[in-house]
């Protein structure tokens, strides 16, 4: 019986929770949106000025390097910011041969950053926060001050059941939040897979 790896989905829960919304899913990408906790839209100036810090933070030539270790198996795949200017911020994604791209306007920004969202809960879609702090976080590419969250999913099958538990860093800036070291861990009646991913690089304009 196969399940779903959920970490993917634990890291757009966190961000998104952060945040307000999420740049699609792509492994270790940036923040945007609604960055008020309470979950009340922000005003149009104090929007403004998160938009000017989230393209200050996110210069072009930026580049983010992770590997990934799953079953035995090593991947990498690289996130660069190819685009960067007042009205909008465009990044690549290369996992191995495949080159995708995602762009984030202004325009989108202030459409997220402005509108109402839901409180924040404990309870992510099936997942479950079990922990959430400040710490610092060593990889191999530098020592960061990240937030700490621990989540619970629980998956059925029919009479089959799996539990993953999902430890994220994202580093600690506010409108700049990347992946820095992510591990989950499934649990089955069958077996137990561990994922890590983690960053191995990054170069600041």
């Amino acid at each position: 019986m196969r399940f779903f790896n959920i970490s993917a989905l634990a890291l757009i829960s966190i961000l998104s929770a952060s945040c307000g919304s999420s740049d699609g899913g792509n492994s270790g990408g940036g923040n945007n949106g609604n960055t008020n906790p309470g979950g009340a839209p922000l005003s149009e100036m104090d929007c403004e000025a998160a938009w000017t810090s989230y393209v200050k933070s996110h210069p072009r030539g930026l580049m983010l390097r992770y590997e990934n270790r799953s079953m035995g198996h090593i991947s990498q795949n690289t996130i660069e910011v190819t685009e960067s200017s007042d009205s909008a911020v465009t990044e690549s994604h290369r996992t191995g041969g495949n080159t995708t791209s995602t762009t984030m306007t202004k325009d989108e920004w202030m459409q997220s950053c402005t509108s109402p969202s839901e409180a924040p809960s404990n309870n992510t879609g099936n997942g479950t926060i079990e922990a959430q702090r400040k710490e610092i976080k060593s990889t191999r590419a530098g020592t960061f001050n990240t937030n700490y969250v621990k989540m619970k999913f629980t998956q059925t099958l029919g009479d089959s059941a799996a539990v993953t538990v999902t430890e994220t860093w994202t580093n600690d800036e506010t409108y700049s939040s990347f992946l820095v070291f992510s591990k989950s861990i499934m649990t089955s009646e069958t077996h137990t897979m561990e994922s890590i991913t983690e960053l191995i690089g990054i170069v600041r304009p």
